[in-house]
This record gives structure tokens, C-alpha cells and sequence, in this order.
């Protein structure tokens, strides 16, 4: 199965097998870590589907669970102004 952006073994377990337990199997078939950035575009080896119910769920409405968060640059993602900061002084 191929990985897209912003997924980790967990999101992958959910789409695959239906159970995030799953993503330890997952790790261990393909060599990762359970803390692993995957790589977008990569193939993982996949797992049996453990809650089938779920896994048609995803397929179904073409879901992709994507949940890896990403650096960002706390700088431009202010909550207060410069303003807040000058009231305190």
C-alpha cells in the first residue's frame, strides 16, 4: 500500500487493517519503527484486516487517514501581536 503525505503507521494501520494495534505488525513487516516518518510514495507491505467493517468504511467514501503533524514555523503563527506583548511591560 502506498503511503501519502502526512500519514504515519497508525493512519496506515486504520486504512489497512482496520485497528491501530495493527501498526505494530505493520512496523515489524516492513522493518520501521513504530515512530517512523514514512516516506510519501513508499509501499508498505500490508496486513490482514482485523475489523473489516472499518477498512470498507475507509474504501468505501475514500478516506485517507492522515494525522502525522509537520514542522511549522511557530514565528508566523502567532497567537497574540506585538500589541499584548507592549502591555505588559
Amino acid at each position: 500500500m502506498k503511503v501519502n503525505d502526512n500519514q504515519s503507521l497508525f493512519d496506515m494501520a486504520v486504512q489497512i487493517a482496520g485497528n491501530v494495534e495493527a501498526a505494530f505488525d505493520l512496523a515489524l513487516i516492513n522493518g520501521l519503527s513504530i515512530t517512523d516518518d514514512l516516506a510519501i510514495g513508499s509501499e508498505l507491505k500490508k496486513v490482514e484486516a482485523i475489523k473489516k467493517d472499518i477498512t470498507n468504511y475507509y474504501i468505501n467514501r475514500n478516506v485517507i487517514p492522515a494525522t502525522a503533524t509537520t514542522e511549522i514555523d511557530l514565528s508566523t503563527h502567532r497567537i497574540f501581536d506585538n500589541t499584548f506583548d507592549n502591555t505588559f511591560n
